[in-house]
């Protein structure tokens, strides 16, 4: 029995739908989505075995509103974590897909107490520290309930973070470091953030299609952009 759940978060798409008979060969399949997609779209597609977990969107944006899509992403990342059973998680947007993931688990299983991410604007320290990928990673289950669980009770502390990407890195760090949730304590040390996060270049994970929404940007099997490192070597 697998210990990995793949959890695919986002409004219902068929770019991540159309790869289940591959998620599913590697574990458990979670789509967390809204209740005001089309669900049709379920209809061409073998969901068996799948776990749906259908909510209603935040009705605005409630909490960070300097970032007009992360309630969203909050939202749904952290009801389909609720409803994973296994140990870890990997975590996909609905909008991405990936037909090669071995690279990501074979390097989280050579150390499993880390966070490993898809490089996709894992940024350069000097150009800003504590950026990871937040597209794709894998994880431990619990570990990222409840730093999600923090994020939302405490955004007025993480709201100091200049970009989402860094909310996530606070907050996993807050709990292994076992620091006290305050805002003038989210200064991150190079190397106590390499302890915890790895990266894997997800040119290694090909045919996989990446977005970047806010750009209106596609990758189609080959990602590169300026800034982004393909290993922690590069940090």
């Amino acid at each position: 029995m697998s210990n990995l759940t793949v959890l695919i978060q986002g409004p219902l798409d068929k770019t991540s739908l159309s790869y289940l008979p591959y998620y599913k060969t590697i574990g458990p399949v979670v789509i967390s989505h809204w209740n005001s997609d089309d669900f049709s779209l379920l209809n061409y597609y073998d969901i068996s075995g799948c776990k749906i977990i259908s909510a209603s969107p935040p009705e605005k944006q409630l909490i960070y509103p300097r970032w007009d899509t992360f309630s969203f992403q909050l939202t749904s990342i952290t009801n389909g974590l609720k409803n994973i059973d296994t140990p870890h998680v990997l975590k996909m947007r609905s909008d991405e897909r990936y037909g090669n993931l071995n690279p990501l688990i074979e390097k989280f299983n050579i150390n499993q107490s880390k966070i490993v991410c898809g490089n996709i604007f894992f940024k350069k320290w000097d150009v800003m520290n504590a950026h990871i990928g937040d597209h794709l990673y894998i994880g431990s289950t619990d570990l990222l309930l409840e730093s999600y669980i923090n994020i939302c009770k405490f955004h007025e502390v993480y709201d100091a973070a200049k970009y989402p990407e860094q909310i996530l890195v606070w907050a996993i760090m807050h709990i292994l470091l076992n620091q006290e949730i305050k805002r003038d304590d989210l200064l991150t040390e190079k190397d106590e953030f390499m302890k915890i996060f790895d990266i894997v270049d997800i040119n290694k994970m090909t045919p996989f299609i990446a977005k970047f929404n806010y750009a209106n940007m596609e990758f189609i099997d080959i990602f590169e952009f300026k800034h982004i490192i393909k290993s922690m070597g590069q940090l």
